[in-house]
């Protein structure tokens, strides 16, 4: 029952900047806590501007009382536009005259937290859940966020504002300096001033912490806690239902999302590639992803593949028609963001996890090490530029969808196929790809990788060549046993049951 045929009103404030129709995957989490809570909310949003999503967006009228719309780019996190999304935020909710038992705030963009602060400095009453969807004062490779002066905070009445408050607090936290940058502040604020903190997984979390200027850690741990992306009720899976094809005689495997070189999709191909020709052609995958620079260089990637045509691509779709689309595909792929040299462990946990588990359908994930989504049970799992435990994944799939044994291959000569591809494909891409561009990084990879694999077929002749003095030991032994008078002697005792 949503909240119009309930006749309730909202208690509850929402503040997102990135909201839908806009299609931010922190807005979307937020969206879908909003319709798994089924309690009406009153928004605080940006304008609609880049891609929108409007179905989406109508499955949620149901449970916004008041939409309030501020005039600002919903993407920009500048300090600019925190004091504009503060300030005329404050300006509606006050006209609204109502009170919130609670303000929700999920980060990003930054401006959330500014605005959430403000309010509760007016309503100190109001319980504040602030909520971190990734690290906010890094970028995917452990770099400080806002080095442009615009992301430098100046405004002192601002300011001196927030930092008598830290004052009152009388627990020796630093006060802010003129010039810190949004992220910091926005990460700061949360931390001393909500009632309570939401991230997403422990690794974040831990990240996070370590990497905040100041000892804050007790502080949050007291009032934080760990929760992962929402996964919607089945209904959502079945609003709009879509006519896509899928060939039933073959294993349809489905990625949702974007294509980048921290994500690529290398190892798959290659395991695609090895397979019998009876069986290359029976694994479909589906790729539902932007068209943009990295897609067009994705379909030129696969190019000089023998399954090129199994890989069908798909331009993105809106939120309802992939929820759908998840129930129709045999197995839905995830992977990690490499984090490898950047951090030192991955605080990013993807969304689209949370999503398939909605479906009903088979995950596999494509992991890197020791991450959050490795620790996950989950029933398939490879590495990220692992090209073994990669195929070894596909080859289960496959043996639990047909039921069939595949044939196990002589080691070196499948070490050899393995050596023979990544030199091809190497050529491939050099030829292809353009310099400078992000497929420089897959070439280098594949160029370790060759060398990986050309040390381990040495050692693995090594092995094989002890192996074989060892077993030549083994039969003459055997055949001394065998031919001994012991032996002879006692040969009726083994025959006899007793």
């Amino acid at each position: 029952m949503n909240k119009k045929e309930e006749n309730m009103q909202a208690e509850d404030l929402v503040i997102a900047a990135k909201f839908p129709p806009v299609t931010s995957t922190s807005g979307v989490v937020f969206a879908k806590r909003i319709l798994n809570d089924k309690k009406p909310i009153d928004l605080v949003q940006g304008q609609f501007k880049g891609a929108l999503d409007e179905e989406f967006n109508q499955v949620l009228e149901d449970y916004i009382d008041n939409r309030i719309i501020i005039d600002i780019d919903p993407y920009s996190d500048t300090a600019e536009t925190s004091d504009k999304f503060r300030i005329d935020g404050m300006n509606h909710i006050e006209s609204l005259n109502k009170g919130y038992k609670t303000i929700k705030t999920r980060c990003f963009p930054t401006t959330n937290h500014f605005l959430a602060f403000e309010y509760k400095l007016n309503h100190p009453n109001t319980t504040w859940i602030a909520e971190f969807s990734d690290p906010i004062m890094v970028n995917l490779e452990n770099k400080r966020r806002g080095k442009s002066e615009r992301y430098h905070y100046k405004n002192e009445d601002f300011l001196n504002k927030v930092n008598s408050r830290i004052q009152e607090l009388n627990c020796d936290f630093p006060l802010i300096e003129k010039g810190e940058t949004v992220y910091f502040i926005a990460e700061y604020l949360a931390y001393l001033f909500a009632d309570k903190i939401i991230f997403t997984n422990k690794n974040q979390q831990e990240v996070m912490l370590k990497g905040f200027p100041y000892d804050i850690r007790d502080t949050v741990l007291e009032k934080s806690e760990i929760r992962i992306h929402p996964t919607l009720r089945d209904e959502y899976y079945h609003i709009k239902e879509t006519d896509y094809n899928v060939d039933d005689e073959c294993i349809n495997l489905g990625y949702f999302g974007t294509y980048l070189a921290k994500r690529n999709f290398e190892t798959l191909f290659y395991s695609m590639e090895s397979l019998d020709n009876d069986l290359k052609h029976k694994i479909k995958l589906h790729l539902f992803i932007s068209d943009d620079e990295d897609g067009k260089n994705l379909k030129k990637i696969i190019k000089g593949l023998d399954i090129h045509e199994d890989i069908i691509f798909n331009e993105k779709v809106s939120l309802l028609e992939f929820l759908n689309l998840s129930t129709k595909l045999d197995v839905l792929i995830v992977n990690d963001t490499l984090t490898k040299g950047y951090f030192d462990v991955n605080p990013f946990l993807p969304s689209k996890y949370s999503d398939y588990l909605g479906s009903g359908n088979d995950i596999w994930a494509i992991c890197e090490e020791y991450s959050v989504l490795d620790s996950l049970d989950i029933k398939y799992k490879s590495y990220i530029d692992d090209y073994q435990s990669t195929k070894d994944t596909l080859y289960k799939i496959i043996q639990d969808r047909f039921d069939v044994e595949l044939n196990s291959l002589n080691l070196k000569e499948e070490l050899a196929s393995q050596n023979d591809y990544l030199k091809s494909r190497v050529n491939y891409l050099n030829q292809i790809m353009p310099k400078g561009k992000s497929n420089d990084k897959e070439i280098e990879k594949l160029k370790k990788e060759n060398a990986k694999l050309k040390k381990e077929n040495s050692k693995l002749k090594k092995e094989n060549a002890k192996l074989k003095k060892e077993n030549s030991k083994l039969k003459k032994k055997n055949n001394e046993i065998l031919n001994s008078n012991s032996w002879k002697l006692t040969k009726v005792f083994r025959k006899s049951k007793k």
